[in-house]
């Protein structure tokens, strides 16, 4: 993870502005409020450094990252690359040892 650079503070800035007052006391009344700035802090570290897709299966972050014009999947969204689906599985019982 990159970290909360000047780069970064603006474009949190700017997103939070443009989000609106009405919009981030509808989030607050939902979770706390360090929460919601650490969620803004995560999707603008991702922006700046020119992520387009945010993966969390946090609905907050989620739609922060939309508001952002950024993707958000889940984490289940994820593909798993056939050959990770083929590694063979060990069907011994490590607890008859």
């Amino acid at each position: 993870m990159r970290a909360f650079d000047e780069r970064a503070a603006v474009e949190f800035g700017a997103a939070v502005q443009a989000r609106g007052k009405k919009r981030q006391k509808e989030t607050r009344k939902l979770v706390s409020q360090n929460k919601v700035r650490f969620d803004q802090q995560i999707v603008a570290i991702a922006k700046v450094q020119g992520a387009k897709i945010v993966y969390s299966d946090d609905a907050q972050l989620q739609s922060f990252a939309r508001e952002c014009g950024m993707e958000a999947r889940g984490l289940a969204d994820i593909d798993i690359p056939m050959k990770q689906l083929a590694l063979p599985v060990d069907d011994q019982d490590p607890t008859q040892e």
